[in-house]
């Protein structure tokens, strides 16, 4: 279910002009780059700048000595592999009236929008963390957490994520966005993570 991101790393297929293939990195773009490393039987090279290459002609050879690929040319060479790649993770937080499994009315907006993503993203996974605040025993805030979650799973499975595709996690009280005592009612605690990817 879990899933890599995407695109830090290009393969390019190429004529006979150029090498067979060879490897770029690319900068992600939450920041940062990673590294990668390429290896054939005969050696190795590690990636670990920003728009670095280096060629793979056979396995028999060892990849060759990292050069620098400009930003245009990558956008060129690798045209199609960006319009292939995945949307970026969309992530919300839907918050839950006291004591109940109903959304709310302060997060409604953001629950249409979390539904609306759904929609857009045929093949669209996602994980849902259901979370209580610390008013009532702590068994009582494990199951209202999940009921939260089973909640958000169902509506994403209708806005079309199939159910399989979706992690479901719950933590009770035992994860707070905002820590309290005990007892205390806390809105920004009563809530469903939702990320959609």
């Amino acid at each position: 279910m879990k899933r890599t991101i995407l695109a830090l790393a290009l393969v390019l297929f190429a004529g006979a002009c150029a090498p067979k293939n060879y490897v770029v990195l690319l900068e992600n773009p939450e920041g940062g780059s990673g590294k990668v490393l390429v290896a054939t039987n005969e050696g190795q090279q590690v990636l670990d700048e920003p728009g670095t290459a280096t060629a793979i002609d056979k396995t028999t050879r060892a990849p060759s000595s990292p050069w620098v690929l400009g930003v245009e040319k990558i956008q060129e060479v690798f045209a199609r592999a960006f319009t292939a790649r995945p949307e970026p993770f969309k992530r919300f937080t839907i918050y839950f009236v006291r004591n109940k499994v109903q959304v709310d009315p302060a997060s409604q907006a953001d629950f249409d929008q979390m539904l609306s993503e759904a929609r857009k993203r045929p093949g669209a996974d996602a994980t849902v963390a259901g979370h209580a605040d610390r008013t009532g025993p702590d068994a009582r805030n494990d199951g209202i957490s999940l009921l939260r979650a089973y909640k958000m799973r169902d509506a994403l499975v209708t806005a079309g994520i199939p159910i399989e595709r979706i992690e479901l996690s719950e933590y009770g009280e035992t994860r707070p966005a905002v820590p309290t005592a005990d007892d205390v009612p806390e809105l920004r605690n009563r809530r469903v993570e939702v990320t959609i990817r």
